[in-house]
């Protein structure tokens, strides 16, 4: 989705209908707490250090393993934000290739992957590429 809030919504009600969630982020982390009641150890920056004790993913290899390890336990809902500054930091092939590979462990573990994206920042060869791998919400 286009929308962040929508996705944090989303995730959020899934959340509190006792889905189980993991919340990979570039936002403050304290604001999710507060503005939406997501506990503080669902929580993942991606970020280059950890910010107020809260747990940094700090490259794709990382993510990747954290998405991994939530969907072997059990699955649930993940919301992966910040792809934006995931292709501008590690390019947008490395990116969409961890999403390629992840699309058949969520669908393994009936797990739901929510990504708020703004499509301006990729071009329409990228956008067509994750159009064929993920499901657009309006």
């Amino acid at each position: 989705s286009e929308s962040h809030e929508r996705c944090l919504k989303i995730f959020t009600d899934l959340f509190i209908h006792d889905v189980r969630g993991l919340c990979i982020i570039r936002e403050n982390p304290d604001l999710l707490v507060k503005n939406y009641g997501i506990p503080p150890e669902i929580i993942r920056l991606i970020a280059s250090r950890p910010v107020s004790g809260f747990q940094a993913l700090t490259n794709l290899q990382e993510v990747s393993i954290s998405i991994s390890e939530f969907l072997r336990s059990g699955g649930g809902v993940v919301l992966l934000d910040g792809l934006e500054y995931l292709i501008n930091r590690f390019d947008f092939d490395s990116v969409y290739s961890l999403l390629q590979e992840k699309r058949f462990d969520f669908l393994d573990a009936r797990g739901v992957l929510l990504i708020p994206l703004n499509l301006k920042t990729i071009s329409n060869r990228e956008r067509a590429l994750l159009e064929s791998e993920l499901k657009t919400l309006k």
